[in-house]
């Protein structure tokens, strides 16, 4: 059973410290931000999960669910804050209290890792402030994900670009060339390129 949710207000009081006008005007960039968000390497590594961002059309409150990961956003809610807001709704395990210390825990880290330490040192204080407790039992003490790294990527990227063709890859590029010149790709008979295409795929034909 979830337990009682006892500090709901508490938290949106400090919280407030952070909150402004709204920054995104449409629910794509609402979504794009939430993306980012789970983009970041730091949360990526311990929540690796997509979290959809609807309307809230018809909704005075901005709402975020741990089971569906779907967050939705009245109009005045489109803020950053409000949006990781309810991405820690999503993030936070089901058997903590909706705004509880662990809740509390795992926005304020992603406050730190999204937001930056000097706006999470301001929400901080603002807890202590307005007594919020916070721990960080809902957030994975270590990555539970591998993320690779930028290097890794482009290491892997010249090994694909570098890795001789398979007999199957040279015949389909060659189906290829033959449909291109075919259709008129390389432009009409006699002319150079159309000749080196046709060129090129008799050539990956034969090649062992």
């Amino acid at each position: 059973m979830r337990p009682r949710d006892s500090q709901r207000s508490k938290l949106y009081a400090a919280e407030a410290i952070l909150q402004g006008a709204p920054d995104f005007k449409t629910v794509q960039e609402c979504q794009a931000f939430a993306d980012s968000v789970m983009a970041n390497r730091w949360v990526r590594a311990r929540w690796n999960r997509y979290i959809e961002v609807r309307p809230g059309k018809g909704h005075t409150r901005a709402t975020g669910s741990h089971s569906s990961g779907i967050i939705q956003l009245p109009l005045w809610s489109r803020q950053r804050l409000v949006v990781l807001h309810e991405v820690a709704h999503v993030l936070t395990p089901g058997n903590y209290a909706h705004h509880g210390p662990e809740y509390a825990g795992v926005l304020l880290s992603l406050v730190h890792h999204v937001l930056g330490a000097e706006q999470a040192a301001k929400l901080r204080v603002s807890y202590r402030e307005h007594r919020v407790r916070y721990n960080l039992k809902g957030v994975p003490s270590s990555p539970r994900y591998t993320v690779p790294t930028q290097a890794s990527v482009a290491a892997k990227q010249r090994e694909r670009n570098t890795r001789p063709l398979s007999s199957d890859e040279k015949v389909a590029m060659a189906a290829m060339l033959r449909r291109g010149a075919k259709a008129g790709q390389f432009g009409p008979s006699g002319r150079k390129p159309r000749a080196n295409a046709l060129a090129l795929a008799r050539l990956l034909e034969v090649a062992p």
